[in-house]
């Protein structure tokens, strides 16, 4: 599969998510050529691998977005106090862990995905050697999350 092809059911899998665990269902995923500019976003990379497939995915998003992704995620009132951080990075990873089950649950009859260890960016990863990456804008009210997905141009045999 390549990562095209990745990238739209990652995508999927995320309106479905912001759909049900976010209960907002007006998520929209947008394929932007180009990366943004990097400094200002945070996010997570989450390596997913199996006996066939070793991929890196990507949620990054400016700190005010992935703090609102936090008060979504706690459903936290709209004048309620917030800004731990490490709550936010906290929230950012398990939203990418909860991501990769439902990517999982988009590919019956494959050999599951095993989530590795989150790593916590500031800025954008830049693929080195034959990896390549793939992303889009998950649009979510005011909220923009880049979806990013990394691997080989193959990532696996369809």
């Amino acid at each position: 599969m390549d990562l095209s092809h990745w990238l739209d059911l990652v995508a999927a899998a995320a309106r479905q998510l912001a759909a049900t665990v976010l209960d907002l269902p007006h998520a929209a995923f947008v394929r932007l050529p180009g990366t943004p500019s990097g400094e200002r976003l945070r996010g997570i990379y989450l390596p997913l691998a199996n006996e066939h497939e070793a991929l890196q995915l990507g949620v990054l998003a400016e700190p005010a977005d992935c703090t609102q992704l936090a008060r979504w995620f706690l459903r936290l009132s709209p004048g309620e106090r917030f800004d731990d951080e490490d709550v936010v990075i906290d929230t950012l990873a398990e939203f990418t862990r909860l991501l990769a089950v439902e990517l999982d649950k988009r590919r019956p009859g494959q050999p599951p995905l095993h989530p590795g260890v989150p790593l916590a960016v500031r800025g954008w990863a830049v693929p080195l050697g034959r990896v390549e990456s793939v992303e889009g804008v998950l649009e979510v009210e005011d909220s923009l999350f880049w979806l990013v997905v990394m691997g080989t141009r193959h990532a696996a045999p369809p």
